[in-house]
């Protein structure tokens, strides 16, 4: 077990490596996550920039059908990844390590859900979306 800087110079190359691969997969949702939300904001100031000049709404629909792939990609891979970090913790339920990798795969998945949700606001994505609400400005319905 490594304790401190200088039990890992003398660790075996094997609880290294093991210790490598446990930081990389507990940090893997959230790259996930990363990468969504990136790629959301990217993608959303391009449909705002395209409303804002005018430019047609089949390039924002466009647009907009990439960032509900993109979604939909990084819900299934934290979907994986948080499948994958409870089987591990159900195959060691003791220590601290799979316990955390497997609450931070159900955060990331968390995060990954909540960065997806504004999709179901846009316009022409599910049946849902703004074109089916009410008419606010038309006063309170009878």
């Amino acid at each position: 077990m490594i304790h401190s800087a200088e039990d890992l110079h003398t660790a075996p190359r094997g609880e290294e490596r093991a210790r490598g691969e446990a930081l990389a997969t507990g940090l893997l949702p959230f790259g996930v996550w990363a990468l969504q939300f990136a790629l959301s904001c990217l993608i959303t100031g391009m449909v705002c920039t395209d409303a804002e000049a005018g430019r047609p709404a089949e390039d924002a629909a466009g647009l907009i059908r990439v960032l509900g792939g993109i979604s939909l990609a990084a819900l299934a891979a934290s979907t994986a990844l948080a499948v994958h970090a409870g089987r591990r913790l159900r195959a060691s339920p003791r220590g601290l390590l799979p316990l955390t990798r497997a609450a931070g795969a159900a955060f990331a998945l968390l995060a990954v859900l909540w960065t997806a949700a504004p999709l179901l606001l846009l316009e022409g994505m599910c049946p849902a979306g703004p074109q089916s609400m009410p008419d606010s400005s038309a006063g309170p319905a009878r």
